[in-house]
């Protein structure tokens, strides 16, 4: 039996389908699931220009030069993330199912060069590899990155640009060849250009540089690594820079706190330094512990330590103790485990280097430098957002590139816990105890697994893609003039709305795309002008959206659209049902009408 899976972990045609089988058949809800936010603005950009023959330089032009400036203050300059998005929507369209396979077949890739990165870093512990790649293909914490499918080109597949740029530069050393060197700087490139926070590979491959032999003049790495950072900094700073200043964008209006995440006031701090350096300390500190323990298993701990921590008596005030419960207690787990991590990994690191096992200590050294360096793009967000980064955890998607240095450091953890608990009960064998504490691991990961995908494949996305089924069932194509009218029983989780995590006229509006197209007029600006509800006509076609009667029997009265113009829709959140409530519509409206006359 060991023969057999020594020969598997050597195999590394059979750990790539093993990866493949694993990932697929975890994440095989994801099938189940649709759209979620972003990607429906995405879509209004794209969809467009999927009919244009240049449309796809178009895309390019945009997104580089003309609009660098507002993106480089608010959002990213990805071009080759734009260019994949834009062919999704042409061969693709709003069919989910290949965003899935995709998303899964890169996730299945990254959790094998996964396996491959440990593989090259301690090449006699293969089993630390498989481990390695294991966590990492079902960690619960990066889950939301693989399951928001539709957005793979800027959160799994940059870690699988960087993955390739690392091991092909390990690769450079081990068989001493520059054109490695190379390949691994075009992939560096590539993924800057899905996803900035790829930058950190300009001061990781580096540090594995540190440790290998000088195979390679260090003026040449130095020259190679310069010579790139300039180029990429010119690109996504200087450029949009000088195109702000000539098109005289550099002026932007006073913004007001909103006393919300998406709030942009930066006059909130009085001492804007000493909160960017206070994120810079503990973000990285945050981003350790937390890509290790999920949020579900922090919480089960803090519920557990409450009425120890705590305690209240019958009858007793337990504000103190709730703040605690949802508060302050899950800070305290979540830093005292980022501080064991890191106790163990610089111990760890200095016990090795003692011991002259430098091959030992690198792979501690380069997991503690993608998992520390990955928080710091994300200290950079407070002058977007500056009330964003105060809940326990980050983003989800913001974990994908940290897990690949939890899953490098993780097989260290599982066997020093092993043998730090045989050690000190006086166990002989320690690889039962290691067995042991990975089968618990392996349950409770698992657990919150399950609860992570149902939560982002099954409690809404599957009621939005229901919905448009049922809609398109009702009204195969929108009409030259179309107005839709919509009520609910208000039981959903988002409220009185349609299950869309996003504008629904906006969503509509996509759809319905691939059969009836509006003219492009209605994608260049936003909906009825930025409002939730209204009509807007052009080039022949009229799109309206109302949630309120009041509002709907306005514009009818006003002659903006005929009561024949409006299909109504009754929804049941907890059927998750759409009743055609047209007839009755249209009657009230043409009653009113006949009323105000």
């Amino acid at each position: 039996m060991k023969e057999k899976f020594n020969y598997f972990l050597t195999n590394n045609k059979l750990v790539f389908l093993f990866f493949i089988v694993l990932v697929f058949l975890f994440y095989r809800t994801l099938f189940q699931s649709y759209f979620e936010a972003d990607e429906w603005y995405a879509f209004t950009l794209n969809l467009p220009l999927t009919h244009d023959p240049w449309g796809f330089l178009k895309v390019l032009i945009k997104y580089s030069t003309i609009d660098a400036p507002s993106l480089a203050q608010l959002q990213h300059i990805v071009p080759l993330a734009e260019e994949i998005f834009f062919l999704n929507a042409l061969f693709f369209g709003t069919n989910f199912v290949p965003y899935a396979f995709i998303s899964l077949s890169l996730h299945a890739l990254n959790s094998f060069l996964v396996f491959m990165l440990i593989k090259l870093l301690i090449s006699r512990r293969p089993i630390f590899a498989f481990l390695g790649g294991l966590f990492f293909a079902l960690s619960p914490v990066q889950m939301h990155a693989v399951t928001w499918a539709a957005t793979y080109q800027t959160s799994v597949l940059p870690v699988t640009l960087s993955l390739l740029s690392i091991i092909f530069f390990m690769l450079a050393y081990l068989r001493n060849k520059k054109k490695f060197i190379y390949i691994s700087v075009l992939f560096l490139f590539l993924a800057l250009s899905t996803k900035e926070t790829s930058i950190i590979l300009f001061i990781i491959l580096p540090i594995i540089a540190f440790f290998e032999k000088r195979t390679f003049p260090s003026s040449f790495l130095v020259k190679i690594f310069v010579a790139s950072l300039i180029v990429y900094l010119v690109f996504r700073f200087l450029l949009p820079g000088i195109y702000s200043l000539s098109s005289l964008k550099t002026q932007q209006a006073k913004v007001s706190d909103t006393h919300t995440v998406v709030s942009r006031d930066l006059s909130i701090y009085t001492n804007l330094p000493r909160e960017v350096l206070f994120r810079a300390i503990t973000f990285p500190v945050r981003m350790i512990g937390t890509s290790f323990l999920p949020r579900q298993t922090v919480f089960s701990i803090v519920q557990f330590i409450t009425p120890i921590v705590s305690p209240v008596d019958p009858g007793g005030n337990t504000i103190g103790q709730l703040a605690f419960l949802y508060g302050s207690g899950n800070f305290v787990i979540i830093y005292l485990v980022s501080l064991a991590v890191i106790f163990f990994c610089l111990s760890s690191i200095i016990r090795f280097i003692k011991r002259k096992q430098i091959s030992e200590a690198k792979p501690i050294v380069v997991g503690l430098a993608i998992i520390i360096l990955s928080a710091f793009p994300l200290v950079a967000i407070i002058f977007s957002f500056p009330r964003w980064g105060y809940d326990f955890y980050f983003d989800s998607r913001y974990y994908y590139g940290p897990s690949i240095g939890a899953a490098i450091i993780f097989p260290f953890l599982i066997f020093g816990i092993g043998e730090f608990v045989s050690k000190n009960f006086y166990i002989r064998k320690t690889s039962t105890v290691v067995l042991i504490a990975f089968i618990f691991w392996l349950i409770n990961n698992i657990y919150v697994f399950n609860l992570g995908l149902k939560e982002f494949t099954q409690n809404y996305r599957p009621d939005a893609r229901v919905v448009v089924r049922q809609l398109k069932e009702y009204l195969p194509k929108l009409p030259p003039k179309t107005v839709f009218y919509f009520e609910t029983d208000g039981k959903s989780a988002l409220g009185p709305r349609l299950p869309f995590f996003t504008s629904v006229p906006q969503a509509l509006t996509v759809v319905y795309y691939d059969v009836s197209p509006l003219p492009d007029s209605f994608f260049d600006k936003p909906l009825f002008l930025g409002n939730p509800e209204g009509y807007q006509y052009a080039d022949g076609r009229g799109f309206g959206f109302y949630t309120s009667k009041k509002e709907l029997a306005e514009d009818l009265s006003s002659g903006l659209f005929s009561g024949e113009n409006i299909h109504s829709f009754y929804y049941y959140a907890e059927k998750v049902k759409l009743k055609n409530t047209t007839w009755e519509i249209r009657g009230e409206m043409e009653n009113f009408l006949k009323t105000e006359k």
